[in-house]
């Protein structure tokens, strides 16, 4: 038996590593902050600020909601240069895949009327979609370049990445069935090939490979890409092309409306296919830590959940009743076919995510 285990952010999180849209956020704020203590001013393509007060660094800004309450107190003047980045972050999002919806709503705004009418687009109105597509895909490159910096100099430069013991279980135990009337184990296989899909951007879930599974073929596929790699580029984008507006923004016809489906950057290296491969090779059971299984993955996750090797479907939960509620919905709504679902789909409540070390203490180098 063979085991794909999906990795998301959470599992980064859990291992002390600020990759948080929160860390992010809070981080770059933080730097604006800084750099007025020293200059009194700040601009990049995302804000621009000033301060006339010469002590500023003595307000101890070290977060977003700082920063704003400063600026209420007309402590700082500040303006933002990116009209997507204020949206992000008044939002505030919970996560990565609200970012990604919001560029996807922001996305299908831009043509919602003609959406709606289904009427024929007249030259004018194509050069209109296309210069308001490229604008928001322009802004939406800032933030994800300046996410990507902040990865490389404040995580993969600055963290020390080590296993942690409580994950080696949902990674290497054997493959068993369970007897839900007896409470106890019933047929147990030896686990033969393991594949990580990663979908964080640090390289941390390829450590839990050991040497002699990756003599037997085993893997991990950093399928949103790695940190500075010209040939596995970051992919930050949506992935749901179920949804109803997806099928009218391919109909219009105009390439800038999908330059950041996730499907169009899964092309540009070779991850679909080694996933592929290894969906093909042998029943499967999938494992999932970390990742919310939310809309922005939608296309690859409904592939790899009703693929008919797939016998077996264990999340690992967190954040109690109302975590495990709120994904047992997201990954319902990746099952196109309800009665594949019910088949593979079996949801432990003992499936405890692990805390790992979420306080961040006495991780970095």
């Amino acid at each position: 038996m063979n085991r794909l285990i999906i990795v998301g952010n959470g599992f980064d999180l859990a291992h002390g590593l600020p990759t948080s849209y929160d860390n992010f956020v809070d981080y770059y704020f933080t730097s604006v902050a800084q750099n007025l203590g020293t200059r009194y001013s700040h601009e990049d393509d995302l804000l621009r600020a000033s301060t006339t007060i010469g002590n500023f660094k003595t307000f101890n800004i070290n977060s977003f909601e700082k920063f704003k309450e400063a600026k209420e107190q007309k402590l700082l003047r500040a303006e933002f240069n990116n009209s997507f980045f204020e949206t992000m972050v008044f939002q505030k999002s919970e996560n990565w895949v609200g970012i990604e919806e919001l560029y996807y709503n922001t996305l299908t705004s831009i043509v919602q009327d003609q959406i709606r009418a289904r009427t024929f687009l007249d030259m004018s109105t194509r050069r209109e979609f296309s210069r308001k597509a490229r604008e928001l895909n322009e802004k939406f490159d800032q933030v994800k370049t300046h996410f990507h910096n902040y990865l490389v100099s404040e995580v993969k430069e600055r963290y020390e990445f080590r296993t942690l013991q409580e994950f080696i279980g949902p990674f290497y135990s054997d493959y068993h069935t369970f007897n839900p009337l007896t409470l106890k184990l019933a047929n147990i296989y030896p686990l033969e090939r393991i594949c990580i899909l990663n979908f964080n951007y640090t390289k941390l879930a390829n450590l839990y490979l050991t040497k002699g599974l990756q003599s037997k073929g085993s893997l991990c596929i950093n399928i949103h890409g790695e940190l500075e790699s010209q040939i596995n580029p970051i992919v930050f984008g949506y992935g749901d092309e179920r949804d109803h507006a997806f099928y009218l923004l391919e109909d219009l016809g105009i390439d800038d409306l999908l330059v950041n489906i996730k499907s169009i950057w899964y092309h540009k290296s070779y991850n679909y296919w080694q996933i592929s491969e290894f969906l093909k090779s042998k029943p499967f059971e999938i494992v999932i830590l970390g990742h919310s299984c939310g809309m922005s993955d939608r296309t690859l996750l409904s592939w790899i959940f009703e693929h008919k090797n797939c016998v077996r479907l264990r999340p690992y939960y967190y954040g109690g009743i109302d975590g495990f509620d709120k994904l047992t919905i997201n990954i319902s709504r990746n099952f196109e076919n309800k009665e594949t679902q019910r088949k593979v789909f079996q949801f432990d409540q003992a499936l405890v995510f692990p805390s790992g070390q979420l306080n961040f203490q006495n991780r970095t180098k």
